[in-house]
């Protein structure tokens, strides 16, 4: 059993480098994609992860998936995350413990949450506080604080400001604002494909 087991793990890595390397140049999906806390640059992680899926079946709040085209060709049933119900929470650390292949650093829960998974835009167009709405879901959602009640243009406080000094990018303001059908804050990859660390 130990014997197919490292077969499988070494084909696995094979085909996953063998299909970045091959896929690179035809990234032609919607950008790049958020990755989990601790993944490597998106050219390096398209071609260490093996798609094993282990990362995706440990996340407790499930924002882990499969990746199918979303992001071009490359990315292909690599895991994804996406907000749409749950965020990434700071006292979790699991999928750094399982990846098999070095596409996700193994990493503490301290280190973990330092760890910017991506970047959070706000649309004060059809943010609900920006709007004359009374929400501040994202702002008392947020678990690291780096949302509050910022002066609009006209000096009233008035919509979400955002310190990005404090800010992972884990989702928890994604995956409660009630606007619909696009949230009016959203987490996007981080510049460049390179996940960044928080100042200490």
């Amino acid at each position: 059993a130990g014997g197919n087991l490292l077969r499988r793990t070494f084909l696995g890595v094979g085909i996953g480098a063998a299909w970045g390397l091959v896929a690179r140049s035809a990234k032609a999906g919607t950008g790049m994609a958020v990755r989990p806390p601790g993944a490597a640059n998106e050219d390096q992680f398209t071609a260490l992860c093996i798609r094993c899926g282990s990362c995706i079946r440990c996340c407790p709040p499930q924002i882990l998936h499969h990746d199918v085209l979303g992001h071009g060709i490359a990315g292909l049933l690599t895991p994804v995350a996406s907000f749409d119900s749950g965020y990434c929470r700071e006292n979790c650390n699991r999928c750094t413990e399982v990846c098999p292949s070095g596409a996700i650093s193994r990493m503490t829960i301290t280190e973990k949450r330092r760890v910017v998974m991506g970047a959070v835009r706000i649309d004060v167009e059809t943010c609900a506080l920006a709007t004359g709405g009374e929400c501040t879901a994202c702002i008392t959602q947020c678990p690291y604080e780096a949302l509050s009640i910022g002066q609009s243009s006209d000096g009233f406080p008035s919509q979400p400001q955002l310190d990005a000094d404090r800010c992972t990018g884990c989702g928890a303001c994604e995956a409660v604002c009630p606007v619909r059908p696009t949230r009016a804050i959203r987490v996007f990859a981080p510049p460049g494909g390179s996940q960044g660390r928080l100042p200490v």
